[in-house]
């Protein structure tokens, strides 16, 4: 009954779990880490979609945002913006959190259109916390927005909306100005509550530019 009513409201598979051991039963999904050996196929096939994106950024992150893997295009982007001097300076830096790595005075100020983008984040996050957890909205996304850069936020920067057909991300640094927008790739049939939290983003060019820029040596 617990996983019927989970299953018709379409509560992931993490808050499932939640829900069965509130009612006093055992969790009906794995949560497996991707490094397991059942993993291979999902490994190989995110590989390749993060390969595939080159010379353009792609990210794999969970559900928190916390950043797992980066192909050449996005270490790129990071050690150009956070001032890395190699790529494997930047591929051997501490993986960041997504949200946080945006909202940090190292990227903010280099983010020419942060409230927008902010404003979008936070709504985003938002609804997310609220969706995901049928006990609560989710701690672990809502501690996303303890973060100064959020509270110096004006309410009249929450109401930013872009006037393109979908967000950019405008970079601007030493001369260079980028713009990127994302598309979002999710496992299309998880059974695995791990799985289902995780999540690929494609960068791509939002002009002439920035597509020169990344496939510039």
């Amino acid at each position: 009954m617990v996983l019927q009513l989970a299953e018709a409201l379409s509560v992931p598979l993490r808050h499932q779990n939640a829900l069965l051991l509130a009612a006093g039963f055992a969790p009906a999904w794995e949560e497996s880490r991707l490094e397991g050996a059942a993993m291979g196929p999902v490994r190989a096939a995110i590989a390749h979609m993060l390969a595939g994106q080159a010379p353009y950024p792609a990210i794999l992150v969970n559900r928190t945002y916390d950043l797992l893997q980066a192909n050449a295009g996005a270490t790129k982007l990071l050690g150009f913006l956070l001032g890395a001097e190699t790529e494997t300076e930047a591929e051997a830096a501490p993986s960041p959190n997504l949200v946080r790595l945006m909202l940090s005075p190292a990227l903010r100020h280099l983010l020419v259109n942060f409230e927008e983008v902010a404003a979008w984040m936070i709504r985003r996050i938002r609804a997310e916390a609220m969706l995901a957890d049928p006990l609560g909205a989710d701690p672990g996304l809502l501690a996303l927005l303890d973060d100064p850069a959020v509270a110096a936020l004006r309410p009249a920067d929450l109401e930013q909306r872009p006037d393109s057909p979908t967000l950019y991300l405008r970079f601007a640094k030493d001369g260079v100005q980028l713009a990127l927008f994302s598309v979002i790739a999710m496992l299309g049939t998880p059974l695995d509550a791990g799985l289902q939290d995780m999540r690929i983003e494609l960068f791509y060019p939002a002009d002439a530019a920035t597509a020169d820029w990344f496939k510039t040596d």
